[in-house]
């Protein structure tokens, strides 16, 4: 013989029809007295994609429930009377900073002194989504463009790290080096007693119309010298070479050769 046994209202999920959101039967009679809902105690057995009065009258918009629609729909941009946003008054970003509310995982992270924290790759996939649909105004970019300039000289090493292409990233002595081609030739500096750094300082050049930072991979202090390793050379490597204000030496496939053969010399920097 069965025996039946019941399911607690912990674990029942109906749908408000009214606000059409979806709530545990026993928290049901919570949310009909709550504001969140637009008042009237029905509800509904049935899910709650069934329904499709929760896309927006003006854009078409699917919201998760209705108070999520409501809020769309007051600030629809698609919306006649349409309601101003407060995210559009003029200093409600300035003054957000100054109380330290607009903050994310990532300024938070870095006040408390803990790691970057980490997004999946789920994540990765919809913010990269969403950039994409995003529609840039000339100004925009601009700002954009003038920020990350900053950036890059503030933070040369994520600078570099960042546009690695497909090298595979080694780490030495603390310093991040692309592709096998630097191992060799940081190694051989290290293996002859030359002082070998990376240069924290970017250069400007301008290339196809427009102002850019550009890095080179060493530096010896010893003897006053950059040092750029290069593989594949193409135009924009020229350019920044011809931008470059300081003597630059380019080390290619044949000087690597000659490190594993035991034949470079620092003659070759004369």
């Amino acid at each position: 013989m069965d025996i039946y046994t019941p399911i607690p209202s912990s674990k029942i999920r109906v749908c408000c029809l009214n606000c059409k959101s979806e709530i545990t039967l026993i928290n049901f009679n919570k949310h009909y007295k709550s504001k969140s809902c637009l008042l009237g105690f029905k509800f509904s057995t049935i899910p709650r994609k069934r329904y499709d009065s929760l896309n927006c009258q003006f854009c078409n918009k699917l919201h998760k429930n209705g108070n999520s629609l409501q809020s769309h729909e007051r600030f629809c941009k698609l919306n006649p009377n349409r309601e101003p946003s407060p995210f559009e008054l003029p200093d409600f970003h300035d003054n957000l900073r100054k109380e330290g509310k607009r903050n994310n995982q990532y300024t938070k992270a870095q006040q408390l002194n803990l790691p970057k924290p980490i997004l999946s790759e789920e994540t990765l996939q919809k913010l990269s989504i969403a950039s994409s649909k995003k529609v840039w105004t000339e100004e925009q970019k601009q700002n954009h463009s003038t920020i990350m300039l900053k950036v890059a000289k503030e933070n040369p090493d994520s600078y570099s790290a960042g546009n690695q292409g497909r090298a595979k990233t080694y780490i030495i002595d603390g310093i991040k080096l692309k592709g096998m081609w630097e191992v060799k030739f940081y190694s051989w500096c290290k293996q002859n007693n030359i002082n070998i750094q990376r240069p924290n300082e970017g250069f400007s050049y301008i290339y196809e119309n427009k102002t850019r930072t550009y890095y080179p991979d060493f530096f010896l202090p010893d003897i006053n010298k950059f040092v750029e390793v290069k593989g594949y050379e193409t135009e924009r490597d020229k350019c920044k070479w011809f931008y470059f204000p300081h003597e630059l030496c380019i080390v290619k496939e044949q000087e690597i050769k000659q490190i594993d053969n035991n034949l470079f010399s620092i003659n070759f920097f004369n």
